[in-house]
């Protein structure tokens, strides 16, 4: 329902409304049960709305990024934090609850590096799969054995044990290894791994490099402040992702102080 029927539906409610009040208690009841109808119909459209407005920051973020200038390898990576900056006027719980939505939906891919401890990257499921195919397709004599991983991780989050992967000896010793060596798995301790993406070291360096050039831009504007579309206008290095996805990263990450003034959004070091 979009919000010109909402609005609609709910002005010609308040009406019956008004005009019940001088009906019989019949009547009446039978007003306040359509109006509770449309109420409810208005809850189930903004829960729709909400999730596409998550989704859609994801794909803006996704459409956005530069494969290309990396010769693709690696796919599109979002982190969680970054919607915060993008959706300002939603609470990061909400946000965090829709984003476990669209994983539960199988959607999304959750990756975890090793940086801070709450920083969660969102891969789109369909460019995980891709990529990972697409970098395995003649790395591995057994093409079936992406496909059995690809199929098995849906039903974990960042991680997976040994035990999990050798249960009933879906992958051996041998198979795990081969796992490893085309970048999927990461060994996280002696019984479990992180679950990965080729070119993930690769991508970690662009990150680091594009995170920390920005902050130093920052850090030596006067007063340590700058305001965001002169952070814009001086760019970075094509070897960085791109400007616009630093400040997302950095202001959702906490680690630059934004406020909006009559110049535009400014941003201050911390």
């Amino acid at each position: 329902m979009d919000l010109d029927s909402v609005g609609a539906n709910t002005a010609a409610g308040h009406k019956r409304r008004a005009d019940s009040l001088t009906n019989t208690s019949g009547n009446l009841n039978a007003g306040l049960n359509e109006e509770m109808s449309v109420s409810v119909k208005k809850f189930r459209s903004s829960s729709r709305e909400e999730i596409l407005t998550v989704r859609s920051s994801i794909d803006q973020l996704r459409r956005n990024f530069p494969l290309d200038r990396f010769n693709y390898h690696f796919p599109p990576v979002i982190f969680r934090h970054q919607l915060y900056s993008m959706l300002p006027r939603k609470s990061r719980t909400e946000i965090d609850r829709e984003v476990n939505v669209l994983r539960q939906r199988n959607e999304i891919r959750f990756i975890k590096f090793d940086l801070r401890g709450d920083e969660i990257a969102l891969i789109k499921t369909e460019d995980y799969r891709e990529h990972v195919r697409g970098y395995s397709r003649d790395r591995l004599q057994n093409p079936l054995l992406i496909e059995r991983f690809l199929d098995m991780i849906e039903n974990f989050e960042v991680s997976i044990t040994t035990a999990d992967l050798n249960k009933e000896r879906m992958f051996s010793d041998e198979n795990i290894q081969s796992l490893v060596k085309v970048g999927v798995l990461i060994l996280r301790d002696v019984k479990s791994w992180w679950v990965s993406f080729p070119g993930a070291g690769q991508f970690i360096k662009t990150f680091h490099s594009g995170r920390e050039k920005v902050l130093t831009m920052i850090r030596k504007s006067k007063y340590s402040s700058i305001l965001e579309t002169e952070l814009i206008h001086r760019g970075l290095p094509k070897r960085c992702i791109g400007m616009h996805y630093a400040i997302h990263d950095i202001i959702g990450g906490d680690l630059v102080e934004s406020a909006n003034t009559s110049s535009g959004r400014i941003l201050r070091y911390r």
